[in-house]
């Protein structure tokens, strides 16, 4: 579901699905948290906003409903979520929807996984969320 050879509706669909999953059944796909995360982290910085915008929603998931498991997956979701957030075009009318998803998913994972973050680096992005409001 998510070789080389498949479109982007193909990975969007893995996506939704493995998103739909955590939403409806957390406790069942948490059995499958190192098969869906990677694919999460892998598409969240995809090339396609609307593959972006699903897996970050996907992330997001995870933080709220992930509890443990989700925990040492917390720096590089981050991270990525950083990507998408700090990009130069994060604004603009293509990639506007994952960013709307980085901005939840950042703050599901400070809500419920408080004590595994980088605070200097989430603060950085706090701060430059409401720098480029004003």
């Amino acid at each position: 579901m998510w070789g080389k050879d498949i479109t982007a509706q193909g990975r969007y669909t893995s996506i939704y699905i493995f998103g739909g999953l955590v939403e409806e059944c957390p406790e069942a796909a948490l059995k499958y948290c190192d098969v869906f995360l990677p694919l999460f982290l892998d598409a969240s910085n995809d090339e396609c906003p609307t593959i972006r915008q699903c897996a970050l929603y996907g992330l997001g998931l995870y933080a709220e409903y992930g509890g443990s498991v989700f925990k040492p997956f917390v720096r590089e979701a981050t991270s990525r979520i950083n990507v998408v957030i700090m990009h130069f075009r994060a604004r603009e009318l293509e990639n506007e929807h994952a960013y709307d998803n980085a901005v939840p998913a950042l703050g599901k994972i400070c809500q419920f996984h408080r004590e595994s973050i980088d605070s200097a680096q989430v603060h950085v992005l706090q701060l430059s969320n409401l720098m480029e409001r004003q």
